[in-house]
């Protein structure tokens, strides 16, 4: 056996394709007379020989210094590539799926305490429509209704707290501020006129 048949022997015996005595015979003589070979493969020797029901040639009180190092090192580099899901990997993995669930859940919680509400305003002649109401520091800025139908009805959907009363008023052309005509519950404003009052 030459040199470059060795690892072919080796590869065979690691897929069980080895059953010939003979040529574990001739492994074993190619390793007395190669130190190269010797010291790469010289530690399988007893494994092969057991395998095919020889008496093993060295016990395990005789395997070459450096055995375990030699056959790490030929382990590592008979890794094969692709995808390996180390511990710390799937540690991460779980963690990530962990913190985002819990965003969900408080998400959803904070969901659960809001509702969607819709305003909606008749006023055909109007230029502009701002709602605006202490939810907003009555600032009608970021609340413009929108036109919806082309016969003057305005809207906008804000989310609101559940659980809280609310006073508003809709603003008209920049100018004009008048209650909820649909909402029949108002309070006073403090400066004579009235807010629309809407309990959630």
């Amino acid at each position: 056996m030459k040199c470059e048949e060795t690892r072919s022997f080796v590869d065979a015996w690691e897929n069980g394709d080895v059953t010939s005595s003979r040529a574990s015979e001739e492994f074993r003589a190619h390793l007395e007379s190669c130190p190269e070979c010797s010291r790469r493969f010289g530690s399988l020797l007893p494994f092969m020989e057991r395998d095919l029901g020889l008496a093993a040639s060295a016990s395990p009180s005789t395997l070459p210094a450096g055995f375990a190092d030699d056959v790490m090192s030929a382990i590592e580099s008979r890794k094969r590539p692709g995808f390996v899901l180390s511990p710390l990997l799937a540690a991460a993995a779980a963690a990530i799926f962990v913190v985002g669930l819990g965003f969900g859940i408080f998400f959803t919680k904070l969901n659960s305490d809001t509702i969607t509400v819709s305003f909606l305003l008749d006023a055909p002649q109007a230029k502009s429509v701002y709602l605006a109401g202490d939810f907003n520091a009555w600032s009608g800025d970021g609340y413009a209704l929108r036109r919806v139908r082309p016969d003057g009805k305005w809207e906008i959907k804000i989310p609101l707290k559940k659980g809280k009363v609310y006073v508003y008023n809709f603003v008209v052309d920049g100018t004009k501020w008048i209650v909820d005509p649909s909402v029949p519950a108002r309070v006073d404003d403090g400066f004579g006129g009235s807010g629309s009052l809407l309990r959630l």
